[in-house]
């Protein structure tokens, strides 16, 4: 017997309505029923997030998975802070992984900046 233990729960995306993101950190338009593709983006900080460009009036917008996930699931980014994964995995972008942390405090926590020069 197969057993279900986490179901994939689906949201819209605030200001964006032709698109939706799953608790499981995945996007999709719902227009054209089509899952989207997200792509690695490094940046100067060693980091390394995916993220996702959406479409409205012909305008193209790139997000941080991260922050889709934490936004629908997990409410406003509060002023001054990051989006944190709480076990330091960046390909974990569940909604319960997720938390706000004040700017300093998220460098100071994490293994790959807290003795990094800012840039």
């Amino acid at each position: 017997m197969t057993k279900i233990t986490d179901m994939e729960e689906w949201k819209p995306v605030p200001n964006y309505p032709s698109y939706e993101v799953s608790s499981k950190g995945r996007v999709r338009n719902v227009d054209r029923g089509r899952m989207l593709t997200p792509w690695d983006n490094a940046c100067k900080r060693r980091r390394s997030d995916k993220c996702i460009c959406l479409y409205k009036d012909g305008k193209r917008k790139t997000f941080y998975i991260s922050k889709l996930v934490a936004l629908v699931f997990n409410g406003e980014q509060p002023p001054n802070t990051d989006v944190h994964h709480k076990n330091y995995d960046n390909e974990d972008n569940s909604p319960e992984n997720l938390e706000y942390l004040d700017t300093s405090e998220n460098r100071a926590d994490h293994p790959c900046t807290a003795n990094a020069k800012p840039v």
